[in-house]
């Protein structure tokens, strides 16, 4: 079966950021599977780009086994109304290049899956799916347009209204969703969906199992991954000058890159911290050896209506899979960190409680801190292996095409 996986912000290990539909693709070419990554080549971070291109035409290229093609978009960083532009180009280029300028490079899809995080990219992989009367996959991995809220927008903005009708188009008339996200079923049937047709498959980590020794040392917290507002790392910063007013001996790194990362790099100069420090993003294949090197792993978030959905984050399984326990700062309906006992949780943006979290970490000592994270390993190894979550997806892709081929009288 030939398959397209489509997602606007798919990225490969050299690149920074989750690489789910990579990992997916490598798993299920060795299943015997032939998959193509659809993805634009604009780096969501910084705006660059990973591939020169000859005017607008994609570039097509073979990245361990996997088919990838990176589609030229606009320019954009941050999420201004350049983003919204980036979008629609993507839409409409996407569609251009697989009607037009990939047809003799990449085979013509059985089944088509199109990724959020916005609806544009699932509307145009259904309209494409429609033409060529072939089963469409729709893959939820956040809650759009519900999301814009957080920025604020208003209900009443004319993209909150248009994402609002494509969201409840592309629910009702997809073959088949994917919601990354535990307790969305409800919603998604709520907007028309068919709740037979609705699949749960969460995220995973692809990072090997290595067992860690206890660090020793100073103890060094660290965030990595995507420096952007949705996190409100400045929760972490304001954590960061208590303990520097504590003279706790805690210090805090902060990596990646991201819009919101000049803003927080003021924020710690006013604050005068000596306790921070902040580093470039790297690529994901040197993620594993970074966590490794630290004491704990923060993951903060604010509080956000958003997390009623539920929580199926890269990065945590990534931070949990590396064998350090984690400071689990948000207000999600499940909580892996608690269900693994991998870690120390506490309430979403409350400073006090972060720098108390992290000092319970340093106290427990370094053979603690390694037990703690030797249950998150197992608990991914158990649950969230990027085996496992591909057997939960290839279950959604052949029940689709299944019932497909059944409504056509295949």
């Amino acid at each position: 079966m030939n398959i397209w996986l489509v997602n606007h912000y798919a990225v490969q290990p050299k690149q920074g950021g989750g690489t789910r539909h990579y990992d997916l693709a490598q798993e299920l070419n060795s299943r015997g599977y032939d998959v193509t990554v659809w993805a634009t080549s604009r780096s969501h971070s910084d705006g660059s780009e990973y591939r020169v291109h000859e005017g607008w035409r994609p570039v097509v290229e073979y990245v361990d086994g996997v088919r990838w093609v990176w589609i030229r978009t606009t320019f954009y960083h941050g999420n201004g109304p350049r983003r919204g532009l980036n979008m629609i180009s993507f839409f409409f280029n996407f569609l251009i290049s697989a009607l037009f300028w990939t047809t003799h490079s990449v085979p013509k899809p059985d089944l088509i899956v199109g990724s959020s995080v916005h609806p544009l990219t699932p509307l145009a992989t259904w309209m494409l799916s429609r033409y060529w009367r072939l089963p469409a996959l729709t893959e939820i991995r956040d809650i759009w347009p519900e999301a814009l809220l957080e920025y604020p927008l208003s209900r009443y903005h004319p993209a909150y209204l248009l994402f609002e009708v494509i969201e409840k188009f592309v629910y009702r008339y997809s073959d088949g969703i994917v919601t990354l996200l535990p307790n969305s079923m409800s919603h998604i049937e709520e907007l028309g969906a068919d709740p037979d047709n609705i699949f749960w498959v969460p995220n995973g980590s692809g990072m090997e199992i290595v067992a860690r020794e206890p660090l020793d040392g100073p103890f060094r917290a660290i965030y990595l991954g995507s420096i952007s507002r949705q996190y409100r790392l400045e929760f972490v910063l304001q954590a960061a000058r208590i303990l520097q007013q504590r003279s706790e001996p805690i210090e805090i790194i902060l990596q990646g890159g991201g819009p919101d990362r000049e803003r927080l790099e003021g924020i710690a100069g006013e604050l005068n911290l000596s306790n921070v420090t902040f580093k470039e993003q790297v690529p994901k294949s040197e993620v594993p050896g970074i966590l490794s090197r630290h004491d704990a792993l923060i993951y903060s978030t604010p509080r956000v209506k958003l997390h009623k959905f539920g929580l199926s984050a890269n990065k945590l399984f990534d931070y949990l899979a590396s064998g350090r326990p984690v400071l689990f700062a948000c207000g999600a309906v499940n909580n892996p960190v608690e269900q693994a006992k991998a870690g120390v949780s506490v309430t979403p943006g409350e400073p006090e409680e972060i720098a108390d979290g992290l000092v319970q970490l340093m106290r427990a000592g370094p053979e603690e801190r390694q037990a703690m994270g030797q249950r998150g390993q197992q608990f991914i190894a158990e649950h969230h292996t990027i085996s496992a979550i591909c057997s939960k997806f290839e279950r959604a892709v052949l029940e689709t095409a299944k019932k497909w081929s059944s409504k056509r009288g295949g």
